[in-house]
């Protein structure tokens, strides 16, 4: 170990929390930023710590980041030691000039409460003494819940009022406590009156992000990203989305996959202003650029061009409607070629492309019209018009003079490749002749015999294994017992107590159920010792039992809450306990 390192355990050795605050800078200029970040190290990351936040009265909190790492000392003596840290990283921006204080942040952990030291920044600098009023920040979407939901689905639309044709940003997102074990969606939301366009969709596992929703902290997932573009004006709803959700707390029970629904969500669409110029599309609603080009600029004539017109821009590119290029003299017109290309990103935006093939039909300089496109634009909240520039193209001779021109006296060089359809009464096939000749063809026959034997085999099985004996309950005894205590750890990981004693007395009575095949959920503790004593449990086990359970009892309802390690003496003597019912139930059932 370096000198570095020791000197570093030495002092987290003497005191294993840490709780200070620190400034990237104590002196800037109005108008600039300062960093304030504050360090929380505690050396046992299963011990419940809780922070409060400094109050900043003269600073407005324009970026929070907390973060959280585990690092590892290594101590001759003691050997691998653990410590846990989380940084808390606000950017503040100061309200007027002058000395400002940066209160107290508070640290309560292990029954002590910890306090870092009070800072000051002193804001100088040009400008006015008070910072100018700002247009007001979008609000942050609060989740709706009721209670305390572990786990919940939530919708957000970026805005609720829009035009028709405008686009509506809709997210779908999981707020979990608890791990999520298994996701699964039962029923997409309904969008009936909009256009549809994905935006993300999770490929192989969901990403979560950390929020605090009412004072709780919450897993975040995004799990469905669409635009959506209004076709008609009206207040349009979006249906709800249901899913199935399983999480480390709830997957021991019967019902632990729950179907959650995020909660209502209409938007208001109002129809487009009047005033639209001639030849507007009512979906035509965004900001677009057009620009149309010519493959070649010189032909002969009779040869065909490509006329291509590009609409770049934000919007439902997709279901724009382009008008026709009015007719143009001295060409013949054919239906275009479409394609679209949209760029990944919230605001829909990209290319269409649309490709017209044009056919001169004369010689000379032939001129194509300029294309428009008329829309409406829902940010300024005004008609407007883009146009691409008029294009020439040269055509050399005179269509059907010869050359390219001439296509008539061209002969169809398919046509000796072409054979003629033959009509036949019956289709031939050799494949029924093969097969019996075969070797595999007496298998083949056998086939459907052994599945059905195999059948009466797997049902006899499964039969033998529905019994219910003695053995079948000692195994499914255990596999509950595991299941529970894997809920067990997880709460003591989490320091919740309340749910650990719980889960502790059902495995303890959960047990005694599956190996005497009675119901004593409801027994009293007197009605439970006398029902031990009637089946032959010595009188220590029987105290061992009842003592255990009331320990429970207490336990939950306790004004001081256990630590982790009188949770983990819990699940040894409960492990112990296990092991006298069984042995008990087998000597009794060998008798």
């Amino acid at each position: 170990m370096t000198r570095g390192a020791l000197t570093l355990f030495l002092l987290w050795a003497a005191d294993p929390v840490v709780f200070e605050a620190q400034l990237s800078n104590d002196q800037i200029n109005f108008g600039e930023t300062v960093q304030l970040t504050i360090q929380v190290s505690t050396g046992d990351p299963n011990t419940h710590a809780r922070y409060a936040a400094p109050d900043l009265p003269d600073f407005e909190i324009v970026q929070f980041t907390p973060q959280q790492s585990t690092q590892w000392l290594i101590d001759p003596a003691r050997g691998q030691q653990v410590k846990h840290v989380e940084f808390y990283t606000y950017v503040l921006r100061p309200r007027r000039k002058g000395t400002l204080r940066i209160g107290e942040a508070k640290l309560v952990y292990g029954g002590r409460t910890y306090t870092t030291r009070p800072l000051t920044v002193h804001v100088g600098g040009s400008g006015p003494a008070v910072a100018p009023p700002q247009p007001p920040l979008p609000e942050l979407h609060t989740p709706t819940r009721s209670g305390s939901d572990e786990a919940f689905l939530d919708v957000q639309a970026d805005k609720t009022r829009v035009f028709v044709g405008e686009q509506v940003t809709v997210t779908w997102y999981l707020y979990t406590q608890s791990e999520v074990l298994k996701y699964r969606t039962v029923t997409e939301p309904k969008t009936d009156g909009f256009w549809v366009e994905e935006l993300y969709v999770p490929s192989q596992r969901l990403l979560y992000d950390r929020q605090m929703v009412r004072g709780q902290e919450y897993s975040v997932a995004t799990l469905l990203k669409r635009a959506l573009f209004p076709l008609s004006a009206g207040k349009l709803s979006i249906g709800p989305m249901e899913s199935e959700v399983t999480t480390f707390s709830t997957a021991f029970y019967a019902t632990g996959g729950a179907v959650k629904k995020t909660p209502p969500l209409s938007i208001e669409v109002a129809p487009l202003p009047g005033g639209a110029p001639a030849g507007f599309d009512p979906a035509n609603v965004g900001r677009f650029q057009v620009a149309a080009s010519l493959d070649r600029e010189r032909v002969a004539a009779g040869e065909p061009v490509t006329l291509k017109v590009t609409v770049t821009g934000q919007g439902n590119l997709r279901n724009i409607k382009l008008r026709r290029p009015e007719k143009m003299d001295g060409f013949k017109t054919y239906e275009p070629k479409v394609t679209d290309r949209l760029d990944a990103g919230d605001v829909v935006q990209g290319v269409k492309t649309v490709e017209y093939l044009l056919v001169p039909q004369r010689g000379g300089e032939l001129t194509i019209p300029p294309v428009e496109l008329s829309y409406f634009d829902p940010y300024d909240k005004k008609y407007a018009s883009a146009r691409s520039e008029r294009l020439k193209l040269a055509v050399v001779g005179e269509a059907g003079a010869g050359g390219a021109g001439n296509a008539g006296g061209t002969e169809n060089v398919l046509a000796p490749a072409i054979r003629n359809l033959r009509n036949a009464k019956t289709i031939q096939s050799r494949v029924g002749a093969v097969l019996y000749k075969s070797s595999v063809f007496l298998p083949f026959l056998a086939l459907p015999v052994g599945l059905y034997v195999l059948l009466v085999l797997v049902d006899k099985v499964r039969e033998r294994l529905r019994r219910e004996t003695p053995r079948a309950r000692l195994r499914r005894a255990r596999g509950r017992a595991r299941r529970r205590f894997r809920a067990a750890e997880y709460y003591i990981r989490m320091n919740r107590p309340a749910a650990f004693y719980g889960e502790i007395a059902r495995v303890i009575r959960d047990h005694i159920e599956e190996r005497f095949g009675a119901n004593v959920a409801g027994m009293t503790l007197g009605e439970l010792r006398a029902f031990l004593t009637d089946r032959g449990f010595p009188t220590p086990v029987v105290d061992q039992i009842v003592d255990e359970l009331e320990a429970c009892d207490f336990a939950r309802f306790a004004p001081t809450a256990p630590g982790p390690v009188e949770m983990r003496s819990a699940v040894r003597r409960t492990r112990e306990i296990l092991s006298h019912i069984e042995r008990i139930r087998v000597r009794e059932e060998a008798a």
